[in-house]
């Protein structure tokens, strides 16, 4: 069995979970990926508050309850934040268009490294001015740069509307969801599990 996320023990209803003093763990037999995701969006639908975990790295149930168990507190605080919150993803993707061919020299290729980098600081810098408090997702160079938001659902679309408005003139911008928090769960999960 694989858990899924977490929830308020009294919110679980038919879901199928183990009650872990206030908190649910919701779980499902093994299943694919795809069956992981379909199961966090109901729940995240469904539920007042819903802390996922990432469907690729979903622990076993077992090692998840261990894990829980001493962090109770700190998870029910968690599921307070999520609670009517939904994650937003913002992409942003430069327009490259006027990219030449790949360089033929050293000191080409370097120089056309500097400028990715350039480019990824200030996609990333555009992004923290447009979603104060956003959480930036790790990038590289070249790649597109992304970053979640918790909202409530009904305001995403105009949040969506505004980023459009504001994105700088040969920026591509892309919105999705609401979403399960998987980028605030991924946070938090890592701030939890870092040694004392």
């Amino acid at each position: 069995m694989i858990a899924v996320g977490l929830c308020r023990a009294e919110e679980a209803g038919e879901f199928d979970h183990v009650q872990t003093g206030p908190l649910a763990l919701l779980w499902q037999p093994d299943g694919t990926d795809t069956d992981r995701l379909d199961r966090c969006l109901a729940a995240q639908e469904q539920l007042g508050a819903f802390l996922p975990f990432s469907p690729r790295q979903a622990p076993k149930l077992a090692a998840a309850c261990d894990w829980i168990r001493p962090r109770i507190a700190a998870l029910s605080a968690a599921l307070d934040d999520l609670a009517g919150q939904g994650e937003m993803l913002v992409t942003l993707q430069p327009d490259t268009t006027g990219s030449g061919p790949p360089s033929c020299s050293g000191r080409d290729w370097l120089r056309e490294r500097t400028l990715q980098h350039a480019r990824l600081r200030a996609m990333q810098d555009c992004l923290r001015d447009l979603l104060p408090g956003a959480h930036l997702l790790p990038s590289s160079p070249g790649a597109p740069v992304e970053a979640t938001v918790l909202l409530p659902p009904d305001l995403m679309h105009s949040h969506a509307r505004t980023l459009h408005a504001a994105c700088p003139e040969g920026v591509d911008c892309r919105v999705s969801g609401p979403w399960p928090a998987f980028g605030y769960a991924a946070a938090l999960t890592a701030r939890l599990t870092e040694p004392t």
